[in-house]
């Protein structure tokens, strides 16, 4: 995956210009929007991200693919929530209720908590195995 780049000033408005269908049918224009030659992530800040946690500072990307695409590779996301924002951020994928379920694309969406808060879930220290490590018998890693 090549390194995302964003799309700034004048590039940034003809990036709006060019998408301008999607925005006036009520959606929100993103704060910023960054691609690569496999993603598109506009990034929502501020107002424009829906939540209900009070103080909390949380950064929202909507990802996805340039071909349009499912995706699911776990380290694509990571990369893009480290590029984006900062690698030092936790960041969720939701799973929600069937109630709240939104699922219109093949789109995916991370929320990044900004404000530098620790979310008390998921694992306390970095544990990362490299190809020439010895794993476990059985397991796979790239």
């Amino acid at each position: 995956m090549k390194p995302l780049r964003p799309h700034l000033g004048v590039q940034m408005q003809d990036f709006l210009d060019r998408h301008n269908h999607i925005f006036s049918a009520g959606k929100d224009a993103p704060d910023e929007v960054w691609t690569n030659d496999l993603y598109q992530v506009f990034v929502y800040k501020g107002d424009k991200v829906p939540h209900g946690m009070g103080h909390l500072e949380i950064t929202w990307l909507s990802i996805k693919r340039n071909d349009r695409n499912p995706i699911h590779d776990w380290r694509d996301l990571q990369s893009i929530k480290n590029q984006v924002t900062n690698r030092e951020f936790d960041a969720v994928e939701i799973y929600p209720r069937e109630s709240r379920l939104v699922d219109e694309a093949n789109q995916f969406h991370l929320w990044v908590f900004t404000g530098g808060d620790f979310l008390p879930i998921g694992f306390k220290s970095r544990s990362v195995l490299k190809s020439d490590d010895k794993m476990m018998e059985g397991a796979k890693q790239r």
